[in-house]
């Protein structure tokens, strides 16, 4: 018998499960990540199904996470919890130090363009001309969220750089 796919979650949980397929993602993939944990194949596709209430264990998506060591978005499971306890993760990315301003400029507008495509492509359902968040599909907010998630984690990395290297005096 199969596991009945057809849970409604909710912005939080989908954020959770996005998180959990971009950890999976950067880990390697759901048939590395499995031989890596333990667990079935089958298993992780549930943890990354957005439409299945369920979520990794904790002490997997430690596992999970670590496999995407200096990966974009690292340490992807453990940001959403922070999120969902309503804080933020702010360490500077790995490669931040040789950044130029172009450069932050440059990552700041390509983030701000997914954010607002991902809005754009959400909230204009076929056959509707007016844009709304309310009508967004729960996989077009997911997506929303994600991207306004990287945004943020962009932010914050450069937050932490001029506070740790700008000029004090």
């Amino acid at each position: 018998m199969s596991t009945p796919r057809k849970d409604a979650l909710t912005a939080q949980e989908l954020a959770l499960k996005n998180a959990t397929i971009e950890a999976v993602r950067a880990a390697g993939g759901q048939d590395f990540v499995a031989g890596e944990v333990n667990r079935t194949q089958s298993r992780i596709s549930d943890y990354c199904s957005r439409s299945l209430r369920q979520f990794v264990p904790i002490d997997l998506a430690v596992v999970i996470d670590s496999l995407g060591t200096g990966k974009p978005g690292h340490p992807h499971i453990a940001r959403a919890m922070v999120r969902a306890l309503g804080a933020t993760v702010s360490a500077p990315a790995p490669d931040s130090d040789n950044l130029h301003l172009h450069e932050w400029l440059a990552d700041l507008s390509g983030e701000s363009a997914d954010v607002i495509r991902a809005l754009v492509d959400g909230a204009v359902p076929p056959g509707r001309a007016t844009p709304s968040i309310r009508t967004m599909s729960p996989n077009s907010q997911a997506n929303v969220l994600r991207e306004i998630d990287q945004l943020v984690d962009l932010l914050c990395a450069l937050r932490a750089r001029v506070e740790t290297q700008g000029n004090t005096s």
